[in-house]
């Protein structure tokens, strides 16, 4: 009776209000460009259904299943979804917003161009087949299983990611704004082009990852692991990454200006034409660093350590040491005495 029901919302393509449908079968049918507020679909079947354009607004599909349906530019707002399945379904421009997906799953899902607001994400597993162009902004994430699928042309804003599990060893053109991911293990993976503004990375893990030319300026990075990384062009600007252990690892041409490294540990790295200007540096450890064509104009060096550091044309133009012999070492760039005096009457005009 409620299947008839419904077939003839269907029929008339008439925006549906109220209604309670749990329970049904109802694989393979035309549901596209459907309206529905307020209706029950619990524990439904809508295998290999087209819900293209379908808006569901206050709508509960408790265990409702979906799979291989098509779910593009539908719109899923303050609906409930827990426990669903998505295997293998089509979400093209789909939009879940003020959203409960907790415990659902999209394994083998296409998911293209997705934006998940507000909404509840966690336990969901997310073994997706195509995860690109997808927004993930205020989503609760606690135990949220990301499988091995390359992550591209994606933002996560303002999510807390401390117990999410990501398999992805790719990530590209992805931007994570304010987000936490203190403590996270993204140990061995590519970053190409990927932003990190603002974010919370304490703590993390990202030895042997491949960083090339990703941005983490305004990120905190404190006792963070990047031991091994080829960070070539990457961008720190203003980011404190104080106690962290860099060694070993590729930093050439990357910038690190008004950068906090204080007690960060670069030994053995490759820095070769990298920026530290201004950069407060006390305690640092360069010890066999590669630092030719660096500068460190302006930069605290107090207590940084340079042991067996290999210096060509390196700037460290007022730079605060307290080293008497490192200004004077072979290769260091020799003190611009008119510049300093210029630069000192400037400021004394200024005050």
């Amino acid at each position: 009776m409620n299947r008839d029901k419904l077939l003839g919302y269907l029929e008339r393509s008439e925006p549906c209000n109220g209604e309670t449908f749990s329970d049904l079968e109802l694989k393979g049918l035309d549901f596209s460009g459907m309206a529905f507020d307020e209706v029950a679909f619990d524990r439904c079947d809508f295998t290999s259904s087209d819900l293209d354009e379908c808006i569901f607004n206050g709508c509960t599909f408790h265990q409702a299943v979906f799979d291989q349906c098509s779910l593009n530019n539908t719109l899923f707002s303050s609906c409930v979804l827990t426990e669903t399945s998505m295997i293998e379904a089509t979400l093209d421009d789909t939009t879940f917003s003020s959203t409960d997906l907790s415990s659902s799953i999209f394994n083998n899902a296409r998911v293209d161009g997705v934006v998940f607001q507000n909404s509840d994400l966690s336990s969901v597993k997310f073994n997706v087949e195509l995860f690109l162009r997808t927004i993930f902004q205020d989503v609760t994430a606690t135990g949220l299983e990301i499988g091995e699928v390359d992550i591209e042309r994606s933002v996560f804003y303002e999510m807390d990611m401390r117990q999410v599990h990501i398999q992805s060893r790719l990530f590209s053109q992805v931007v994570f704004i304010a987000c936490d991911l203190r403590g996270i293990d993204l140990t061995n993976r590519k970053f190409v082009s990927c932003q990190f503004t603002e974010a919370k990375m304490d703590e993390s893990n990202l030895q042997g990852s491949n960083l090339v030319q990703s941005v983490f300026s305004n990120t905190t990075l404190s006792n963070a692991c990047l031991d091994q990384t080829n960070g070539s062009l990457t961008l720190f600007s203003q980011a404190n990454a104080s106690n962290a252990t860099i060694r070993d690892a590729t930093f050439d041409r990357s910038v690190w200006t008004d950068a906090i490294v204080e007690g960060a540990d670069f030994s053995n790295s490759t820095l070769t034409y990298t920026s530290f200007t201004r950069a407060h540096c006390k305690g640092a450890v360069y010890d066999g660093c590669a630092l030719n064509f660096s500068n460190f104009d302006y930069a605290d060096l107090r207590n940084s350590s340079f042991k067996n550091a290999q210096f060509e044309h390196t700037s460290l133009h007022a730079a605060l040491t307290t080293d008497p012999f490192l200004l004077g070492k072979s290769g260091i760039a020799k003190k611009d005495v008119a510049l300093l005096r210029a630069e000192l009457h400037s400021i004394s005009k200024t005050f």
